[in-house]
């Protein structure tokens, strides 16, 4: 395949998710200024990143941050990969890794903690935290970070909050998700 059929593929797939996002999302004035932001955040780059030097860097790392585009399942899988990567790697020995999930809010913790455990199936946490109501993206991603925490005995930290005021409602969001990981941090800083 040419480099120009592939980026002519590349384009259509990405406008394909776009416009099944916006299915998704109601479209705002805030939407599209936090989505600028992001764009001017993320536009181009200086060097390819490769695999090992991928792990090289959250290895090294106390925090790290893995953003994913909702609505497409392989960006959950890539965490998945990243996870099961760094319990396998034998200089993670002695570091606690701890996951942070934006689908589930933050007053839902114990629910999750409760599937985690296995008190509830995944279905019934679904049900408790309202997942179509809350976070609706597609779940089948979503559960395959769920099973790999649980897999590696992982604790996840629900990060979602729903503030009243429409404006500024995704700073407001971050900045909710920004103190519990603080908290975490501090809480336990290894």
């Amino acid at each position: 395949m040419s480099r120009s059929t592939f980026l002519s593929l590349q384009r259509a797939l990405v406008e394909a998710r776009r416009a099944r996002m916006r299915n998704y999302i109601e479209q705002t004035p805030e939407l599209e200024r936090y989505h600028e932001e992001y764009r001017k955040d993320v536009t181009g780059y200086d060097v390819p990143s490769y695999p090992e030097e991928l792990m090289q860097r959250v290895l090294a790392s106390n925090v790290v941050y893995v953003g994913d585009f909702h609505t497409l399942p392989h960006s959950q899988k890539f965490f998945v990969r990243l996870l099961d990567r760094l319990q396998e790697r034998a200089e993670l020995k002695g570091r606690k890794v701890v996951c942070a999930m934006e689908a589930v809010p933050s007053v839902r913790q114990a629910e999750m903690d409760g599937y985690l455990a296995g008190d509830i199936s995944f279905d019934e946490m679904l049900h408790r935290v309202r997942y179509p109501q809350t976070w609706g993206f597609p779940v089948q991603g979503y559960r395959e970070v769920l099973e790999t925490c649980g897999r590696w005995n992982l604790p996840v930290l629900a990060l979602n909050c729903f503030p009243r005021r429409r404006e500024d409602r995704l700073h407001r969001r971050d900045i909710h998700a920004a103190r519990i990981i603080a908290r975490a941090v501090a809480e336990d800083p290894e």
